[in-house]
């Protein structure tokens, strides 16, 4: 899965495990362990901060691509969800990504059905528009996490 200058090749990787769910798993058992153990230093972080008087005015916001998949989204207060129509999501994947339509559909089947994902978020962020408009989606979600009603 190296390159010769001993970077990840993402795109053999990819491959991997796309074609087979039990290299994934393995794939998932090995990085979702590292990422936890990554959010709970940067939530002591806070916690440390927030026993000094020093508690940050902002939510801590975390990316988590497969979070329905890992069975993990009641570990946080909300879920943000960012939803693209799948055309688009194909589209992008295409493009910019450079992956084929097979690889395309199959990157998007290995993920938590759409319908799912949307029921379980607490906010939805469409992102099928332009750049400004997810914008100020996002803007409005922001608002919304720092200052809860």
């Amino acid at each position: 899965m190296l390159q010769a200058d001993g970077t990840l090749d993402r795109r053999a990787l990819r491959e991997l495990i796309l074609a087979d769910p039990n290299a994934r798993a393995d794939l998932n058992a090995i990085v979702h362990p590292a990422v936890f153990e990554a959010i709970e230093a940067l939530s002591a972080q806070r916690s440390a901060l927030g026993a000094r008087g020093q508690t940050p005015d902002a939510p801590l916001v975390i990316e988590i691509p497969l979070l329905f998949e890992t069975g993990t989204a009641d570990r946080f207060d909300r879920v943000v969800l960012v939803h693209a129509p799948r055309a688009v999501l194909l589209q992008r994947l295409m493009g910019p990504r450079g992956l084929d339509l097979d690889s395309a559909e199959r990157f998007l089947n290995a993920q938590a059905e759409a319908g799912r994902v949307r029921q379980q978020s607490d906010f939805v962020i469409e992102n099928g528009g332009s750049l400004a408009e997810l914008e100020a989606a996002a803007h409005e979600v922001w608002q919304k996490l720092r200052n809860p009603a």
